[in-house]
């Protein structure tokens, strides 16, 4: 069995160039995303933020599948071995562009001008400090007997590894892992990447109030709208969103919210919102909407409803048409 395990091991420490073909990381963490939905728990929720076209990268699909596939898994039992909670959490998986420039500066590796950043978070029971630096050791396990080999994170790091790309974590304990992997980019893609993000990082000091209640999704989509060239001011539910609304009513300029709050749902919002000022502008996102609500919420008033899993130039064009609508 261990010669097995470390015959296993070798081979995803090397991605065989007749294997290597342009793989969609987009594609690859959709499809992904739909396999893990169906073993999971149906108390771990999975949400996808993506800020590139198609991610392309050299690689070996089916390895590329297998690192997100134990990256993923690994989420899921650290969100399982939470014991100050019912059981679930939530798994965040987004991919944006990384400069060469970035990699070299935090890393001290640059195997590229240009990469592909697939970082997966997750709320799960974090990583004692002690273990970080071991984490991608073979065999190393925080598990119990029984409950894992080990062997998870050092394929990932094989697999990375092997496709000239770099892998950290972030952890903190009780609140949360997140793992930042960095792959070379298709160099022909990059082009058109790029300029996708310079059309869609239109802002122009505009305000935006997110009203989201997942923290995860809340800070990444922060993050985005912040580097396109927007103030944010966020809230977690619907009764913080309207809260907000009220305090810095003269100062935003655009309302994006989900539509699936705690305490008061998105159309409650979108009401009390619109009896505060008539003219307010609001985005909706959701992950699910029947035809008749969206016709009901665009008839209303809403300037627009895009769909999740969020994807980045689509929730930037949307609220750029907003903003500019008269």
């Amino acid at each position: 069995r261990g010669a097995a395990i470390a015959k296993q091991l070798l081979q995803f420490s090397r991605a065989e160039a007749s294997k290597l073909v342009p793989v969609s990381l987009s594609q690859t963490v959709l499809e992904a995303k739909k396999f893990l939905e169906h073993s999971f728990p149906k108390t771990v929720l999975i949400d996808i933020i993506i800020n590139v076209q198609h991610g392309l990268v050299l690689a070996d699909g089916g390895q590329i599948h297998q690192m997100i596939l134990n990256m993923c898994i690994n989420a899921r039992d650290a969100i399982l071995a939470r014991t100050d909670r019912p059981p679930g959490g939530r798994i965040v998986i987004s991919l944006q562009p990384a400069s060469g420039r970035l990699v070299e500066e935090k890393y001290g590796w640059n195997a590229a001008a240009h990469y592909v950043q697939l970082t997966i978070a997750d709320d799960g029971i974090g990583i004692p400090e002690e273990f970080r630096l071991r984490i991608f050791d073979p065999f190393f396990t925080t598990k119990g007997i029984g409950k894992g080999t080990g062997l998870g994170l050092s394929i990932v790091h094989g697999i990375v590894t092997a496709h000239n790309g770099v892998i950290d974590v972030e952890s903190r304990e009780n609140i949360g892992s997140t793992f930042h992997v960095f792959l070379p980019a298709i160099e022909h893609q990059v082009i058109k990447d790029s300029s996708d993000q310079v059309e869609h990082a239109r802002g122009r000091g505009e305000t935006i109030l997110l009203v989201e209640d997942e923290i995860l999704l809340r800070d990444l989509l922060t993050e985005f709208l912040v580097r396109a060239g927007y103030s944010v001011i966020d809230a977690g539910d619907g009764e913080e969103g309207i809260a907000m609304f009220k305090a810095h009513a003269n100062s935003i300029d655009l309302v994006l919210s989900d539509i699936g709050l705690p305490k008061l749902g998105g159309e409650q919002v979108f009401a009390a919102i619109r009896k505060i000022d008539p003219k307010a502008k609001v985005v909706f996102c959701t992950g699910f909407i029947e035809e008749a609500k969206r016709e009901l919420l665009l008839e209303a008033g809403a300037m627009n409803i895009v769909q999740k899993p969020y994807k980045v130039p689509e929730v930037l064009s949307a609220v750029r048409e907003a903003l500019d609508r008269a």
